[in-house]
């Protein structure tokens, strides 16, 4: 099994002061280690310190080569102790040191021609500014054979944006680890991390994930705003048919309402916006997330953090002793968790539950997937939102588009006024022709007919007893939307390329 790299430069520390305190000489004991270490940066930083130690370099000289693995009060302790001929007591001290955390992993790797590192942070920073001013959800810094390439995701689509030189690639990825508060040294294990910004005046939550790639390490800069929730339902659903459907829904004093949907659907807003109304009709909510995207004015959002004991079942436990009226459980990763869910739902708690699935009838056939037994999933489900996210046709660019009513038929269009749009490319749309997103729904509200059938069924039957009892589906929202010039055919086509019955 692969240690850290922490892990593995304490146990070399370890190891060569014991074989050098037994007699082995130097070259031997490191050759013993690095057969026997099975960490990869270590495995490569070892071969080229024997090389250069055959070369004449002396050990402490030769570590100083690699300051992403061996920091300054490494190095300095090691350098002493070679030179006063007491290295292998002192090796045995550095180990201990390292797992204390008093000794760290790697320093900063400190360029020549900028010691301060004043560019690299200015280079970030306008990454950075560039990012959120446009109002990009992701920065993407990706290694590529010249050098870092950086890119956002905005309204759902990955908008390069430069390529550092490949002297910059991993001082820059080294300055956003330390400022995530990640280890520098590690470079073969995925890592996540945190760091608060202000950007243009804007505090920014920004979330770090590190993947070791073939060039290096690949980082995701997820940006997320400090700002309490403040989106109104009526931004989210503009068609008063569907945002009282979504209402109905809310009403009920208990159940088990599901918001569905692949995943950058919009899923989380929805949700939130739901915790919203829920909170300002006075009831006590409980909210139990992997990750808080947005702080939610009066609702009580717990993190889920398993290397602390707290799970989504421990959570759930701790909230149904908390006086909830209301519940919202960001995952459901198990069926002992499905089972928790299943229990609050019946015993007079309304539940909102998250879940990555395309459709109406494949978030129920997930839901039965993780052993909820047809006949309480019947008793407890009160409906199901399901979500795709779609950009709007830029207004200041947009001109008349031609569409075959035959395709919009296609998608379930029922008839009626054609006034399709398509958007030409500005400057205010980035040449895209597109500005701005929404989302088209699908709100099933499961009805007495559909609960009877469900108690009954199999998975296999989820479908038709859907389809017999859906009042409109993400196609036939996607096609009024085109119709009515607010997206066009391809956009509906794209979000719906992975749709199923």
């Amino acid at each position: 099994m692969s240690t850290t790299l922490k892990e593995a430069v304490a146990t070399f520390s370890e190891k060569f002061g014991f074989l050098l305190g037994s007699g082995v000489p130097l070259v031997p004991a490191l050759e013993t280690i690095l057969a026997e270490t099975d960490e990869l940066r270590l495995q490569e930083v070892l071969r080229r310190v024997l090389v250069a130690i055959a070369d004449g370099t002396r050990f402490g000289d030769a570590l100083a080569a690699f300051p992403d693995v061996f920091s300054p009060s490494f190095l300095s302790m090691a350098q002493a102790a070679e030179h006063q001929g007491t290295l292998d007591t002192m090796m045995g001290k550095i180990a201990h040191g390292v797992r204390a955390g008093l000794i760290p992993i790697g320093g900063p790797v400190v360029d020549p021609a900028d010691p301060t590192g004043a560019a690299i942070r200015a280079a970030l920073d306008r990454l950075l500014e560039t990012a959120v001013a446009r109002g990009a959800s992701d920065l993407h810094l990706v290694p590529v054979p010249a050098g870092l390439a950086a890119a956002c995701r905005v309204e759902g689509k990955l908008v390069d944006l430069e390529t550092f030189p490949v002297a910059m690639r991993e001082p820059m990825i080294n300055q956003v680890k330390r400022l995530a508060h990640l280890d520098v040294g590690e470079k073969w294990l995925t890592q996540d991390g945190r760091m608060v910004l202000t950007i243009a005046g804007r505090t920014v939550d920004a979330r770090v994930n590190c993947l070791p790639v073939a060039l290096g390490e690949k980082l995701t800069i997820t940006l997320l705003r400090q700002e309490p929730f403040q989106v109104d339902l009526g931004q989210i659903f503009p068609d008063p048919a569907e945002r009282q459907a979504f209402l109905d829904l809310l009403s009920v004093p208990s159940g088990l309402v599901v918001i569905a949907g692949p995943s950058g659907s919009g899923k989380t807003t929805t949700a939130y916006a739901a915790l919203k109304v829920l909170r300002e009709r006075g009831l006590a909510v409980t909210a139990i997330e992997p990750t808080i995207g947005m702080i939610v004015e009066g609702v009580a959002q717990a993190p889920v953090r398993p290397h602390l004991g707290m799970t989504y079942g421990q959570l759930l436990d701790a909230a149904e002793r908390t006086d909830a009226d209301a519940l919202y459980v960001g995952d459901i990763p198990d069926a002992g968790v499905m089972g928790k869910v299943l229990k609050a739902s019946l015993n007079g708690r309304l539940v909102i539950v998250h879940l990555p699935a395309t459709s109406v009838a494949d978030a129920i056939r997930r839901l039965l997937a993780l052993n909820a037994p047809p006949h309480l999933l019947a008793s407890a489900l009160s409906g199901v939102v399901v979500q795709r996210l779609v950009r709007k046709v830029c207004p200041t660019c947009a001109r008349e588009a031609k569409v075959k009513k035959a395709d919009l038929q296609a998608l379930g269009w029922a008839g009626g006024r054609l006034e399709a749009r398509e958007g030409q490319g500005c400057e205010s749309c980035n040449r895209s022709g597109y500005r701005g997103r929404l989302a088209l729904y699908e709100i099933f509200a499961a009805d007495k007919p559909f609960k009877d059938g469900l108690a009954q069924a199999d998975a296999a039957a989820v479908g038709g007893l859907v389809r017999a009892a859906l009042p409109r589906s993400l196609s036939q929202a996607g096609a009024a939307r085109i119709a009515d010039g607010t997206t066009t055919l391809a956009e509906v086509r794209r979000a719906l390329r992975d749709d199923e019955p």
